[in-house]
């Protein structure tokens, strides 16, 4: 009788729900960090690009969302003179 891997299954449904959230969390920490929120939004776009590679998200999407994130906060910091 072969035990099933627990472990394994755990990490596959944590992998599997990055993309129906991830994409929305680059562009909050991104725009955040823009705003001079102490958040890693230069780490998560490069962590995003590795699951764009294994082929969880698009990369043209996190591309885009990225750069629009990055846009808008720029511009909203400007807007606040932060």
């Amino acid at each position: 009788m072969r035990l099933p891997r627990i472990g394994r299954a755990r990490n596959d449904r944590r992998h599997t729900r990055s993309p129906d959230y991830g994409i929305f969390s680059v562009f909050g920490v991104v725009l955040l960090a823009c705003l001079s929120v102490p958040l890693p939004g230069s780490v998560l776009v490069l962590t995003s690009g590795s699951f764009a590679a294994a082929g969880d998200i698009s990369l043209l999407t996190v591309f885009l969302v990225a750069t629009v994130a990055y846009v808008l906060g720029d511009h909203l910091a400007y807007r606040l003179a932060l």
